[in-house]
């Protein structure tokens, strides 16, 4: 695995540990299958951005910590500047950048989001809260439950991230969107 994705593990091992908890109790928890989320730990799997979310809530902690190792201390305002948002790759062919890792008790988190083309299949999973995904450029087919919809540059979903959803890159071109996790 990637060390962005090492370092991850580890940080939600250290919490986990400090907390007191057994592998078995965060994953019954955050209501998950036990083995995964022991290979999520030991950075044995890529984490979806639905895993972490939960994660980070059941331990009241930002979800930028998880990525960054980083505590947010901006309550004002933060500005991330062209291309510095902090890079996290969840799944191949994915890479996600944090927007406002460093603003305190936010109430989103949003991030700058590349689908790059023949990503194989599409990887479908599930969060709590709400999603806006905006399409910046390029092609995107969404995928909720059973149903397939095409967005292009311009185009806007808002969707319950508790049904399985997932995006794939369009006409061999990598597309981009601004999504909003709001929880």
């Amino acid at each position: 695995m990637s060390d962005a994705v090492m370092q991850i593990a580890g940080r939600i091992t250290d919490i986990r540990e400090a907390s007191g908890l057994t592998p078995e109790e965060v994953a019954n928890t955050i209501g998950m299958d036990v083995e995964l989320y022991k290979r999520y730990e030991a950075g044995e799997e890529d984490m979806p951005i639905g895993f972490l979310t939960r994660f980070s809530d059941s331990f009241s902690i930002p979800l930028t910590s998880l990525l960054s190792g980083e505590e947010p201390k901006l309550s004002h305002y933060f500005i991330t500047r062209h291309g510095k948002g902090i890079e996290v790759q969840r799944h191949p062919g994915y890479v996600y950048q944090a927007l406002a890792h460093r603003f305190m008790k936010k109430k989103c988190e949003p991030f700058y989001v590349t689908v790059e083309p023949g990503s194989g299949d599409t990887k479908l999973n599930a969060h709590v809260g709400q999603e806006l995904d905006y399409v910046l450029e390029g092609k995107l087919k969404v995928i909720i439950g059973e149903q397939e919809l095409v967005l292009e540059k311009g185009d806007c979903i808002y969707m319950d991230s508790a049904y399985m959803h997932g995006l794939q890159a369009l006409d061999d071109e990598p597309a981009s969107f601004l999504a909003i996790v709001l929880k």
